[in-house]
């Protein structure tokens, strides 16, 4: 992947990585590939989950919370997790044949201070990461200070 478009800013996120096949090779793919676009500030431990709003008969989930620090931009920075959400599996088209397999899922929850998935805050593994951070996005700039 090729990086442009960098800000002469650092910005700041908290997103999450849930996965429910080939965990641990999705895991540590996500890992090497983060570091050339983002320096993780901080991680949670992995959560696994029970599938949570999800019609279909699947594994449990493995979930990491992320703070991270990028001089991409918000577009920019997206269109990377997407990319690698794509390259575990995850397209349209495996998504229709076998929906309950889900080998990648990076949600980019909080960019810079600004709420991007209000709906992903009543989940129980992105409340067990802002309890584990002792993160208040109301103090989100603050917080950012003291890392």
């Amino acid at each position: 992947m090729k990086l442009s478009k960098r800000t002469n800013k650092l910005n700041y996120a908290f997103l999450t990585l849930g996965c429910n096949i080939e965990k641990d090779r999705n895991i540590l793919f996500f890992f090497k590939q983060i570091r050339a676009f983002a320096d993780i500030l901080r991680q949670t431990p992995l959560m696994t989950t029970t599938p949570i709003d999800f019609p279909y008969l699947s594994d449990d989930f493995a979930n990491i919370g992320f703070l991270i620090a990028t001089p991409l931009g918000q577009e920019q920075f997206q269109a990377i997790l997407k990319r690698l959400e794509v390259f575990c599996g995850r397209t349209e088209a495996n998504s229709r044949i076998r929906p309950e397999l889900v080998p990648m899922d990076l949600d980019l929850i909080v960019w810079n201070a600004s709420l991007i998935k209000a709906k992903d805050l009543k989940r129980g593994y992105v409340q067990d990461s802002l309890s584990y951070f002792e993160l208040d996005l109301n103090d989100w700039d603050n917080y950012i200070k003291r890392l």
